[in-house]
């Protein structure tokens, strides 16, 4: 792709080059707009090759940054993994983004499979109209602490209590962009 732009770019200059030497057999005789075309087309031509330099630039701080959210990504993943509680990051619907292994696991579901879904999915069917409720004031309370939960985990897995910490996430700009969970199970009685 670049050496089609450079390819471009030559043809380009041959192009001025012949219409520079259009007449050449003198600057009178050659007509006063054909020397105006030629200064403009020789001045775009000056700008293109600034702005295709800017959008390398670009391009490649766009590839620097690329590379640094991938790196910030996987480290995350891996302090999520490094943690024993069971944590999950949904959107404010509780459509999961992300579950590190320990919830997987408690959930029975493979940690792929996992993102994408619903919580209210993995809650026990009686309690799905007031998980639904709580969590639509989410935005509104900030953070649940202790709520108790029926999760139905997916497989053969019975379902278990569990007491859950619900934290809303914001961005710098304070904009919520999801919801931070620990799951902590309750034992048996």
């Amino acid at each position: 792709m670049k050496g089609d732009k450079d390819n471009r770019f030559a043809k380009l200059k041959e192009s001025m080059g012949r219409l520079h030497s259009l007449g050449d057999c003198g600057r009178r005789r050659r007509p006063r707009i054909i020397e105006r075309v030629i200064q403009e087309l020789q001045a775009a031509l000056d700008e293109l090759q600034v702005i295709e330099e800017e959008l390398r630039f670009q391009h490649d701080e766009l590839l620097m940054a690329r590379k640094d959210s991938e790196d910030h990504r996987r480290r995350y993943r891996q302090l999520l993994d490094l943690i024993s509680e069971r944590c999950l990051v949904t959107d404010m619907a509780g459509k999961i983004r992300e579950a590190n292994a320990a919830a997987a696991a408690a959930l029975g579901i493979d940690r792929e499979l996992l993102s994408g879904k619903l919580m209210a999915n993995l809650v026990v069917a009686e309690q799905r109209g007031e998980f639904q409720e709580r969590l639509g004031e989410m935005s509104r309370l900030q953070r649940i602490d202790g709520w108790p939960v029926r999760f139905r985990p997916g497989g053969d897995e019975p379902p278990f209590d569990a007491r859950v910490t619900v934290e809303v996430i914001r961005a710098a700009d304070d904009f919520i962009t999801g919801l931070m969970w620990i799951i902590k199970a309750v034992p048996p009685k």
